[in-house]
């Protein structure tokens, strides 16, 4: 893992290919860790990947084997995008909403 600090204070990371866990004092946590090609998080018992452009939900975080659980329980691994999020910058040209 790298740690560098950017021009606005934020801490950047890079290589981090073990995960990093964040927890409130509430207890709410999220997790992230990078991929050759991406990244993938969990919050809310789901895990997520967030790759070209685009949000997938990988399936649930519980650790009852499967990878995705719905309201009818646990079943075989299941993907789908997020209401197609598209997660590209914003273009600095684009014109201003009225």
């Amino acid at each position: 893992m790298k740690v560098t600090v950017n021009e606005q204070s934020e801490i950047i990371l890079k290589e981090v290919y073990n995960g990093i866990g964040l927890e409130s004092n509430a207890g709410e946590q999220f997790s992230i860790c990078m991929r050759d090609s991406g990244f993938e998080f969990s919050y809310g018992n789901k895990r997520y990947e967030a790759k070209n452009g685009k949000l997938e939900v990988l399936g649930c975080i519980k650790p009852c084997g499967m990878n995705y659980c719905d309201e009818n329980g646990c079943t075989e691994r299941k993907r789908y995008s997020v209401n197609d999020y598209d997660l590209a910058p914003p273009q600095a040209n684009c014109p201003t909403e009225q």
